[in-house]
């Protein structure tokens, strides 16, 4: 085998190692963009999941009045709506007995050394028109 030692056979491959170096340093920053990227993609994700239920939660009514709006005929419609501490809560609005205006929260309490106790609160609460 001879050695080639003339000028422009060492220019040329410098020429090539340098431009493999090149790729490979492309190769490496496109990784890291690809990561980067993805850990953005991940946190906007979280972001979005935290806007809508933000959303759910301030597009929840407060009280029963709200909830029904005008249409207070309906019979007995369920509502969940918001507590003060930003707890969701199912309610009941009776728009009939007595004159409407009632509430009815139901609370289950299921305790596997006990029985399971059922209780019921009904609140009064008027209605303004």
């Amino acid at each position: 085998m001879t050695k080639v030692t003339s000028k422009p056979f060492l220019l040329a491959m410098m020429q090539i190692m340098f431009v493999v170096a090149q790729a490979k340093d492309v190769a490496e920053s496109l990784s890291e963009l690809e990561r980067k990227l993805a850990e953005i993609t991940a946190t906007l994700s979280k972001k979005n999941e935290t806007h809508a239920q933000l959303r759910g939660h301030q597009e929840l009514p407060t009280t029963c009045e709200r909830s029904m709006g005008d249409d207070v005929t309906k019979s007995y419609p369920r509502y969940v709506i918001m507590s003060h501490d930003g707890s969701k809560r199912q309610i009941l609005c009776d728009t009939h007995t007595d004159g409407g205006g009632w509430i009815v929260f139901q609370v289950q309490y299921d305790n596997s050394d006990r029985a399971k106790v059922t209780m019921t609160i009904i609140i009064t609460i008027t209605i303004k028109s």
